[in-house]
């Protein structure tokens, strides 16, 4: 009777221990596969970069891609990152930028590099915001606005953004790229900014800045306060999107056109800006009007009660 009772205590014996190697098995294997489900997800919501700029700084991080990227030769321009920059600085602008960058990556086909000015209440809550989105292919450039203020604020200006309106002007100076594409922060992008970068192909030697006219008459009447308008061709160019060939305007001496035009008409016909960089751009355009290239009026749609618009709606396949 003994070696029956013997002979089953051992059969159960052994599928207990095997369930026991089997238990710990699965368990090291969960704690494997969470551990790496975890480190997937860190890393997809890190954008590719963010890199803090100050004005003594001369490299930028370069925008590395991944040999996947890379579709052929043919298509290698359009693996080049395209560069946008927005002066985001003051108590509104992070969320303003935040529907504008949500507008361009919607569209977008290409690599983006994102080059912002900011003060610091906007950049720490930006930086948080680039981490946490998941954002493949994208390049966060912060440059703190403080340093480059006292360029800029020496003019008058009654613009609603206040001195940050005019930080636009000192762009060819804070970056160490030769081309950009200059946004407001409260426009909104309906189409791939591609074709709008690529037009940067269209510029001749003389050309620096690629702007649409303005869609006003601001320019071509005396404002309710009786000062008289910044001077500008016709009815101006609008800086809410602009081209900007930072190679050629560094070249040029942008600076020394920018000031000497200020205070020109500061000294002569108005005692401040209303439009901030756009009353100033337009009166370096009045007296070197070689350096614009005019962008079709659809790129720069402008909506408000006082533009004329509508011969931008007639041609519906360009919007």
């Amino acid at each position: 009777m003994l070696p029956k009772i013997s002979r089953h205590v051992r059969r159960m014996a052994m599928p207990r221990s095997w369930l026991k190697r089997f238990a710990v098995l699965i368990t090291v294997l969960i704690i494997i596969s969470v551990y790496i489900f975890n480190g997937q997800l860190i890393e997809k919501k890190t954008p590719t970069s963010i890199t803090i700029i100050t004005p003594k700084t001369t490299t930028i991080d370069t925008f590395q891609l991944s040999k996947a990227d890379f579709v052929g030769a043919n298509l290698r321009k359009n693996c080049d990152p395209i560069h946008i920059a927005l002066v985001c600085a003051g108590s509104n602008a992070s969320q303003s930028l935040t529907t504008v960058v949500k507008s361009i990556m919607f569209y977008r086909s290409r690599p983006l590099h994102f080059h912002l000015l900011v003060d610091e209440i906007s950049k720490n809550s930006l930086e948080t915001l680039f981490k946490t989105w998941n954002l493949p292919q994208v390049n966060v450039s912060f440059y703190p606005v403080e340093p480059w203020v006292p360029r800029v604020s020496w003019i008058p200006n009654k613009h609603y953004s206040g001195v940050y309106g005019l930080l636009k002007l000192i762009l060819p100076e804070a970056l160490s790229e030769d081309y950009v594409l200059v946004l407001d922060t409260d426009v909104t992008i309906l189409t791939d900014l591609s074709s709008l970068w690529d037009l940067l192909n269209q510029f001749n030697s003389l050309h620096m800045l690629g702007l649409a006219e303005n869609q006003s008459d601001w320019y071509k009447k005396n404002l309710a306060t009786g000062q008289r308008p910044w001077p500008a061709v016709g009815r101006g160019y609008n800086t809410g999107i602009m081209l900007m060939n930072l190679k050629a305007l560094r070249i040029n001496n942008f600076h020394d056109l920018w000031v000497d035009s200020a205070n020109e008409v500061l000294q002569n016909i108005s005692n401040f800006t209303s439009l901030a960089d756009q009353d100033v751009i337009n009166a370096v355009i009045k007296k070197y009007p070689h350096v614009i290239y005019t962008l079709d009026c659809t790129w720069n749609v402008q909506l408000s009660d006082h533009t004329l618009s509508e011969r931008c709606y007639m041609d519906t396949e360009k919007m």
